[in-house]
This record gives structure tokens, sequence and C-alpha cells, in this order.
């Protein structure tokens, strides 16, 4: 890769996760009041619960130096869930010539669409439309629309809704790229297999020592690795 001082590496990845049991046993499980705190957003529990994913880490950028060792410029990291994502990484001005470049990621954890090297030209200011209309089902849906519109609304959708949001786009729009941007949360909704493999030990072992889980959980991972391609692809991602 050829250097320069505005080079960025654009990456549009997702993860690719796996859910499995183990014989992970604990008698301490989480009192009510750790969950309470943990939903209120107690920083410590925060980071104790982020345990795993701190050891899994993200997507390092290394560029190889002089001396021939890999410094880490840059990196980044998703929580989920299973989307494409495209992320942009900023690395420092090169020295002059070829430099050589790599991503150092936990191995299984993520799947790579594209790497790019490419030159940051400057500060986009984006032109915010607002929807126009907003069918539900092929009907008008004038209540969504005010929701959507109101900041001091929200537009509650339940499993099975069916909304369409039409804009209108400026004339310079075939040179545009398009983003999204929303604002909300979702409710995972509980499935009994879920509910079967409920054991609060193991949950507390997550928080008190996620190495230990990732080791116990690598032998069931290693089991369904082979499935998972065929899993991932016959998904809702692939076939929404």
């Amino acid at each position: 890769m050829s250097s320069g001082s505005d080079a960025l590496i654009r990456l549009i990845s997702h993860h690719e996760k796996c859910s499995s049991s183990t014989s992970i046993q604990s008698r301490k499980v989480p009192s009510a009041s750790q969950l309470s705190r943990l939903e209120r957003g107690d920083a410590r529990l925060k980071r104790r619960a982020m345990g795993v994913a701190d050891r899994l880490g993200g997507i390092e950028v290394q560029v190889r130096t002089r001396s021939g060792r890999w410094s880490t410029v840059g990196g980044t990291r998703e929580t989920g869930p299973i989307a494409t994502d495209t992320r942009v990484v900023p690395i420092p001005a090169l020295p002059p010539g070829a430099a050589t470049i790599r991503l150092r990621m936990t191995r299984g954890l993520w799947r790579i669409d594209q790497v790019s090297l490419v030159r940051l030209l400057g500060q986009a200011e984006p032109i915010r439309l607002d929807p126009v209309a907003v069918r539900r089902t092929g009907i008008a849906d004038t209540v969504a629309l005010h929701a959507l519109l109101d900041s001091s609304r929200v537009l509650t959708t339940l499993p099975g809704d069916d909304y369409t949001l039409e804009y209108r786009l400026p004339e310079s729009f075939p040179n545009d790229e398009l983003f999204l941007e929303s604002r909300g949360y979702y409710l995972e909704w509980m499935r009994d297999s879920w509910l079967a493999e409920d054991d609060q030990g193991k949950a507390m072992i997550v928080f008190r020592n996620p190495a230990r889980v990732l080791r116990d959980l690598a032998p069931a991972y290693k089991r369904a690795e082979a499935s998972m391609e065929a899993t991932f692809w016959s998904s809702r991602y692939a076939h929404p």
C-alpha cells in the first residue's frame, strides 16, 4: 500500500457470533441489586460486563516500522448486532515510499468484506432530510409521520409491523451518498430455547472471569464453527 498523510483505512465488517452451552458451573449468582445497578448504567459493573468483549478486542490497524516491528496506529470495534458497518480509521503520516499495513483481530470474530486505503478530502456537511410520507402496510399513516417529525415523540413498532418512509431527494442526489440516521431502542423478545438454558451461575462467571468463559466456550464454538457459514447465509441478514 502506498502511504499518505491523510490516508485512511475503510473497514466494512460485521460480527459472526455463536451461542452455545457448556459445562461452566458456579454457585454464585448475580443479585437483584447488581442487575438493577447494571440497568441504571453503573460504570463499574458495566466495565465488568464488557470483560468478554474486552478480551476479544476489536480490529487493530498496525504499520510496520523501519525496524521491522509492528506499531498499532488505530483501530475500531463494534458491539453488534450482526449488520454491515463501514468504519473509517485515520492513520498518521507515514514515511515516503511503500508502507506495510495489516489488520490484527481475533480469529473468527469478524467478517471483512472490504479494506480500502483512501484519502480524506475534508469534512462533509450533510443535507438533512425529513420523511415526507409514511405508509403502514401500503396505507398512508399520518400519525406515524407526525411521530417521526416530532422529537418529543416516538414511533413504537411491534413484530410484524411494516412501515415505508418516503423522502424527497435533492437534485444533487446522483452524486451523493445516503445515510439513514435514527435513534431508539428495541426490546429483545425472549425465546423458549433461551429460557431452557437459563443459568445465573454461568452468567456470573461472565462478570467475574471472562478469560475462563472464553476458554470453556472454545470447544463448543469449534463444534459449531463448521456450520456457521451456512447458518449465516440462510439467516434473515442475507434474506431479509
